[in-house]
């Protein structure tokens, strides 16, 4: 069968996987043969890995992502192979979401496979790092505030993303009012996302973000007041992708995602 589980022996191969704007892809699928929520697969020809992709479940929903074909082996149906493949997996009981971020080129395929468009997000960067006088004063996590913040989050992403979430918890900050949060940004975790209730919160938890010398983030293009903050800080748009589903449409808020955590997880 071509299509087999990702294993371990197989990272030495992402090498000649590896697109060149992507982050580096061996840590990331190292997370995702230790995460017992994830699914990797590999498409082979003749003991040569010509495509990989990974299925992540969250109770209800699930993710497809990393669905890369090396250069040398595309137009020949490999990645609409790994795709139905990864649908296939994500067929476990009380999945009722299928979601994914397409690039332009993958759009097309991925329609052919009954996803549809959602929204866009948005790519941002400045050039430089920046340099702020007054960096804004936000709390560290704290235990107390444990079951909140993940009810918080799945009130915003209409996922439950505890697994996901827990493990980075102890270096998570957080805008407190009214002993409530109003916010959260986990700079452990991928791209550090940002979820918050109100303007206020995301203005200090994106300048304190952005201040220890990150240029880049992504955010749903509905969210006005995140291109309003980040255009503030001399960020620009570079870049745009689709986030597509497949399935029951999602209830959520992606006004108030001010950063993703990443492409493979929105």
């Amino acid at each position: 069968m071509p299509i087999e589980a990702f294993i371990e022996q197989d990272l030495p191969q992402l090498r000649d996987l590896q697109p060149e704007e992507w982050n580096p892809l061996t840590p990331v699928f190292e997370f995702y043969l230790h995460s017992d929520f994830c699914f990797p697969v590999k498409y082979s020809e003749r003991g040569i890995i010509a495509g990989v992709g990974v299925t992540i479940i969250h109770q209800h929903t699930a993710w497809l992502a990393h669905i890369i074909v090396h250069k040398e082996y595309r137009n020949k149906g490999i990645g609409s192979i790994i795709t139905q493949a990864l649908i296939h997996a994500a067929g476990k009981p009380g999945v009722q979401t299928i979601l994914l971020l397409a690039t332009a080129l993958g759009e097309p395929v991925y329609q052919k496979h009954g996803f549809k468009k959602e929204l866009s997000y948005i790519f941002v960067k400045r050039d430089e790092e920046i340099i702020l006088e007054d960096i804004p004063a936000v709390l560290l996590y704290q235990a107390n505030f444990k079951n909140e913040l993940l009810k918080f989050d799945y009130e915003i992403s209409g996922e439950d993303r505890s697994k996901l979430i827990i493990p980075h918890l102890n270096e998570t900050r957080i805008v407190v009012d009214q002993n409530t949060i109003q916010g959260y940004y986990i700079p452990t975790l991928q791209e550090g996302p940002i979820i918050a209730r109100n303007e206020k919160a995301a203005a200090s938890l994106i300048q304190f973000k952005h201040a220890t010398g990150i240029t880049k983030a992504a955010f749903p293009e509905i969210n006005i007041h995140a291109t309003q903050l980040l255009t503030d800080l001399g960020f620009k748009e570079y870049m745009k992708s689709s986030r597509m589903y497949l399935g029951k449409p999602l209830t959520w808020q992606p006004a108030k995602i001010y950063s993703r955590i990443g492409g493979n997880l929105g």
